[in-house]
């Protein structure tokens, strides 16, 4: 991998994490920075255990493919 690969990943996650609603990044923030499972969350965000297990399917494959597209984007400039 080139060097900095770390660095620009971060930088995309980052911005990718920017682009969501109030409430999806909390509760992506919650799963992923604070490791809390589903029960918590939907207490915390006051959604169903079914819909907080929707939210943060749908994000993460959302910011999946924005960051491929980043990645993309990048790789193709710098060729």
């Amino acid at each position: 991998m080139a060097p900095g690969w770390k660095e620009d990943r971060t930088k995309y996650r980052l911005g990718s994490m920017a682009q969501l609603p109030a409430r999806q990044l909390e509760a992506v923030s919650l799963r992923h920075l604070d490791g809390m499972g589903n029960p918590e969350i939907s207490e915390i965000v006051d959604l169903s255990v079914e819909a907080v297990k929707r939210l943060i399917f749908t994000r993460k494959r959302k910011l999946s493919d924005f960051l491929k597209s980043q990645i993309s984007e990048s790789n193709y400039a710098n060729s």
